[in-house]
């Protein structure tokens, strides 16, 4: 077998690495510490957000996860586009009141409907998404 043989079956396994890795759910796996420092800093426009916490869904909605961040980008310009994972949180996740009641009150802004995204069970499962990513990443929204 020759070297290009070699590198050729290499190229192909890495390829088929990625493709499967492409098919994993997100939240298939625990994060590691350095996963989870990672994720504490990053920033991404609403539609990456979307295809990573809400994978299969933003395959069914291609158009409004396309169009997120140009609306985005519309509401909020001075942050060029991207979302923190703390602002993500949040905007997404209803606070707690503080009144020893445990029920949340309703978001300070309706962030997903500002982004075009209307139906209320698409709002629903968007928001508990971001809680399991909240959760799985020990992301806290100061």
């Amino acid at each position: 077998m020759s070297s290009d043989d070699n590198d050729d079956d290499s190229e192909m396994a890495e390829a088929a690495q990625a493709a499967a890795s492409a098919d994993d759910d997100f939240f298939d796996h625990e994060p590691s510490k350095q996963e989870k420092v990672e994720m504490r800093k990053a920033n991404k426009p609403p539609s990456e957000w979307l295809r990573l916490l809400c994978k299969d869904w933003a395959t069914e909605n291609e158009d409004l996860v396309d169009a997120t961040d140009d609306r985005f980008l519309d509401y909020k310009s001075y942050l060029k586009g991207l979302i923190s994972s703390q602002l993500l949180v949040k905007l997404s996740v209803p606070p707690i009141k503080d009144h020893g009641d445990a029920s949340p009150s309703p978001p300070p802004v309706d962030f997903w409907g500002i982004l075009g995204i209307e139906d209320d069970f698409d709002k629903s499962y968007i928001v508990a998404q971001v809680e399991r990513f909240c959760s799985l990443y020990s992301i806290r929204a100061p």
